[in-house]
């Protein structure tokens, strides 16, 4: 059984290295952090004509916490492994 060195070409030919400093982790939102389907529910319910509940001013800022979800990412925010991001804002 031979033991080959894994394929760390990229694609324009040169060797790819990992930087740890440049690793990140993107957390989604929607159903990961929050609970966007009960709430997208809750005002389709409230306003079955809306085709799109998300459009509402607000929408986002209303999502509830799933559970454990804050919990969760404060521990991946403080173990500083890598840094934790959602959207495009980085979590200090």
């Amino acid at each position: 059984m031979s033991k080959e060195k894994p394929n760390t070409a990229h694609k324009s030919g040169t060797a790819r290295h990992f930087n740890p400093e440049s690793r990140r982790i993107y957390i989604d939102m929607d159903d990961t952090l929050c609970d966007f389907v009960g709430h997208y529910h809750k005002i389709k319910t409230q306003f079955p004509e809306l085709a799109y509940p998300q459009s509402l001013p607000g929408f986002f800022l209303d999502l509830e916490p799933l559970p454990g979800a804050i919990e969760a990412f404060d521990n991946l925010s403080r173990a500083r492994v890598l840094p934790c991001f959602y959207g495009r804002f980085k979590i200090a």
